[in-house]
């Protein structure tokens, strides 16, 4: 049986050796990569650093260092 995952662009199932995977198609993968270079897509800053720093030092005092914050 062979797995397929859904194409980030047209949703089109695609297996998971595909040559392009994820993608289905060059196309794909351009357009893509063209939402990325003209910034339609962010990667968020995060939260403040004193915010992130109570929240791995809750976690740790609470004991749960396999579940860390998300940033």
């Amino acid at each position: 049986m062979t797995r397929t995952a859904p194409c980030p662009s047209c949703r089109k199932p695609v297996a998971k050796g595909h040559e392009t995977f994820p993608f289905c198609c060059q196309r794909c993968r351009a357009v893509d990569l063209g939402s990325w270079l003209g910034e339609a897509y962010r990667v968020s800053e995060g939260p403040p650093p004193a915010e992130l720093e109570e929240a791995v030092i809750q976690q740790l005092l609470e004991g749960n260092e396999d579940e860390w914050p998300s940033a």
